[in-house]
């Protein structure tokens, strides 16, 4: 009976485990739909397939980029000054190895399956595996590269103010 015991504990720790991953991706696209976005209660968010040039809406689960009428569509986050005209403040997407990582999450999931074990060091956390830039940039940047990103991840007006983001 007592030669059971470390199996038992070994299985509950792998159930714990498991538990804790899936409420943490879960935790990340709640905070990222709603806090960043807003587009949590519309179900909808903003892309752009031109560099930010034009953007359509679309379903907010989307993990970018995708194909988009044989163009890589990515996240726009569109934003507005005052009363002034919208534009898109930033653009946004997963590196291939978060995409890659998101998508098995999801099909393990989806089939009753334990999800994979992160990659990262310390496991899935806001701006692990995403990139942005501003539009007509050529380099993305990585989103929790704070010193370099806060300004494409903060717009600010032409009067120094900072922009208000715009929820589809």
């Amino acid at each position: 009976m007592a030669l059971d015991t470390p199996n038992k504990n070994r299985t509950i720790a792998i159930a714990v485990v498991a538990s804790i991953v899936v409420l943490a991706i879960a935790i990340f696209f709640f905070n990222r739909s709603t806090s960043v976005s807003g587009s949590f209660a519309t179900g909808q968010a903003f892309y752009s397939d031109d560099d930010g040039a034009t953007w359509f809406t679309d379903s907010a689960d989307k993990l970018t980029p995708f194909d988009h009428d044989g163009k890589q569509a990515v996240r726009a986050y569109i934003y507005q000054c005052g009363s002034g005209k919208k534009f898109v403040g930033r653009l946004e997407r997963y590196t291939a190895e978060q995409k890659k990582f998101l998508q098995d999450t999801q099909t393990a999931i989806s089939q009753g399956k334990p999800p994979p074990r992160p990659t990262a060091p310390s496991g899935p956390s806001v701006g692990w595996g995403s990139e942005v830039k501003k539009p007509g940039d050529s380099q993305w940047i990585p989103a929790n590269d704070f010193t370099r990103a806060a300004s494409i991840l903060n717009p600010k007006c032409p009067d120094g103010h900072p922009a208000t983001l715009i929820n589809p």
